[in-house]
Parts: structure tokens; sequence; C-alpha cells
């Protein structure tokens, strides 16, 4: 039999008397859940200022010497379960600088008004939905914010992590401090690209098109319900250079797999210069450079006019036969075919 003085025990009765009072009122089950949920998130949001306001008091009674009260202030928080309302007290320390103790036990930037739980949420959906959709997403139970304030959490996240993969970089190659990574491979596997897109609304004179480059390293591809899965994954991106991408790349593939162990890496692409350089960024393992099949047979498409001879060639290819009757796209003597741009088949697979 549960305790009725539990706290938990009387908050669930006080809201299962709410939601009784919702229920009756409620023409289905959808409208119930509905506003169950609104109830219940009013009611969090209410308690969780409440808690926090708690929290603040705390902190005044063991603070330390060298700061004191200056006054107290009201905040508002976008949070996922809407705003949430609570005051707490400005300190100044013997600088004369702001502090605040409830942000700083509670790891809330100064000045914020979103919630790090809503920033995520947020973050996640305007990867997938636009900002206006991601907006309406927040709004459906939670706080209601504006589709520019969106905007920003993606930029300000993406911004913290430029800046914590170039320390990384930093560390490794300028201080040859390793990442910490865990895991021993002693043989690990990359894949390489990169991709263009369009942008909009830039200043006059501004690029038009950017790549983003990327890189994936994984310890093994296993078949799974008829598909083919990469194990052990680690993906970086970034807008710029080669050089950028494969010291902050090295880096993050540092955090999950001890550097010093991996003697072996099998790294594939599409042939283009910037993706053979991963060589230099680890001069312990030996790096084995393989170009992609995907762009290989684009390659040799490209060179015929017919298609099924095209097809005839990769699959000839396919099997190992490059003598004889199947020969590759450049010495298709005798056959009557010729390859209609033989420079650009040379020139695309090394």
């Amino acid at each position: 039999m549960e305790d009725s003085t539990n706290p938990r025990t009387q908050a669930i009765a006080a809201l299962a008397e709410l939601f009784f009072e919702s229920a009756c009122r409620s023409a289905d089950l959808a409208q119930l859940e509905s506003s169950a949920i609104d109830i219940g998130h009013g009611c969090m949001a209410e308690a969780l200022g409440l808690a926090l306001e708690a929290l603040d008091a705390r902190l005044l009674a063991q603070k330390t010497e060298g700061i004191s009260v200056h006054d107290v202030r009201s905040r508002t928080l976008a949070t996922e379960i809407g705003d949430v309302g609570f005051s707490l007290r400005r300190y100044r320390d013997r600088f004369g600088e702001d502090v605040y103790l409830l942000a700083d036990a509670l790891d809330i930037p100064y000045g914020c008004r979103i919630s790090p739980g809503a920033q995520e949420f947020l973050v996640q959906s305007a990867s997938l939905v636009s900002y206006a959709k991601a907006a309406k997403l927040l709004a459906r139970h939670g706080s209601s914010v504006k589709a520019t304030s969106v905007m920003r959490c993606p930029r300000d996240a993406g911004a913290l992590c430029a800046a914590d993969n170039e320390k990384a970089a930093r560390e490794l190659y300028r201080d040859g401090v390793l990442p910490g990574g865990e895991t021993c491979a002693r043989e690990l596997c990359m894949e390489a690209d990169g991709t263009y897109f369009r942008a909009q609304g830039l200043p006059d004179g501004a690029p038009k098109r950017f790549e983003v480059k990327a890189v994936c390293a994984y310890a093994e591809k296993e078949a799974e319900s008829g598909k083919v899965r990469r194990r052990g994954t680690v993906h970086h991106a970034l807008v710029g250079r080669a050089g950028e991408l494969w010291s902050e790349g090295v880096a993050t593939v540092g955090k999950k797999y001890d550097l010093a162990k991996i003697e072996r890496v099998h790294l594939g692409a599409d042939g283009e210069r910037w993706c053979r350089d991963a060589g230099r960024f680890l001069p312990n393992a030996e790096v084995t450079f393989h170009l992609d099949p995907f762009h290989i047979n684009h390659a040799i498409i490209g060179c015929f006019a017919d298609a099924k001879l095209a097809w005839s060639v990769i699959d000839a290819l396919s099997d190992g036969d490059t003598a004889g009757g199947g020969l590759p796209a450049w010495g298709l003597r005798g056959s009557g075919h010729r390859p209609q741009k033989p420079r650009r088949c040379r020139r695309r697979i090394p």
C-alpha cells in the first residue's frame, strides 16, 4: 500500500482529480489526452518555477564570502513543458561583476530565454523541418517561440561544436594530447566525400555555392535484416578546407577510438585529391586508398553512348576480367565500339 504522505502519491492524486474533471467535459479520448497534457504541463511548469526559487534560496544560505546579494530578478524560460517563471538573486562579487548562483549551479547560460532542453529539441527539429514548423512543434504543448529564435538555436549549437572541434584539433596536432578514445581497433575504415549546396539570402559578392566535406569512420560492416550497417561509426563534417576536415575529423575519431592503436586505415572516396590527405593526419597508420565503385561505374558509363555496352564492361570488371573479352572502357580494340570520352575516363579513374 502506497504511503499517502508521499509527495509523489499526493501529486498523482491531485492530477487524477483534475483529469477526472476534464474527462467529464471531454467529447472523446483524443480531446482528453490533449487536455491532460496541457493540465500536466501547466502544473509542471509552475512547480518547476517554485523548485528553482527554493534551490536559489538554499544557495543563498550556502554562499561563500566575497559575494553579496545585489537584487532579485524575475525570469521566464521557454521550455518543453511551457513557460517557466521564477525569480532569482543577482549577486556581486568583490570585483563588482554579476554572479547568478542558480544559473551556475544548473549550467544555465546568462541571459538565455530558451531552456537548454528546449534548445536541444529545436536543434533536432530544425534539422528535419523548417524553423516555423519546429516552433509549432514546441508550441504544441510547450512554449511559443518565433521562427527567428529557432534559427539561432542550430547556429549557436554549430558555433559551440565548431569551437570544440577546433580546440580538439589544436590539442592533438599542436600539443600532442590524444583526445582520450578508449576503443581499441587496429584496423579502421573511413569514407570521405563532399556535396555542394546553393546558399540563399547572402549579400552581393558572397559565394552562392559552398561545399560540405564529410568523413565517416567505422570499425566494420555487418549484415542486418537484409541491410549492411556500419558499426562503431563516427561522423564529422564542415564547410572549409580539407586540412581542417582531416585535423578535426581525426580528433573527433580519437574521442572514440585510441589513435595510438590504429595501424591500418582503409579510405574509400571518389578520387578527389583532398580525399586522399588523411595519411598526413594519421602518421602512425598505413592508409590505403580505395576508389568508390559507384564513381568508377559512373565514370565508365560516361564514356559510352551505348549504356548496355557500358554495363557489360562494368560486369566484366566486377568479375575481375580486365583482359580478353572483358576489356576495360579505354581499351576496347576490335569490338567495333570506341569510348566517347576516353581521356575523361582516364582522368576520373586513377
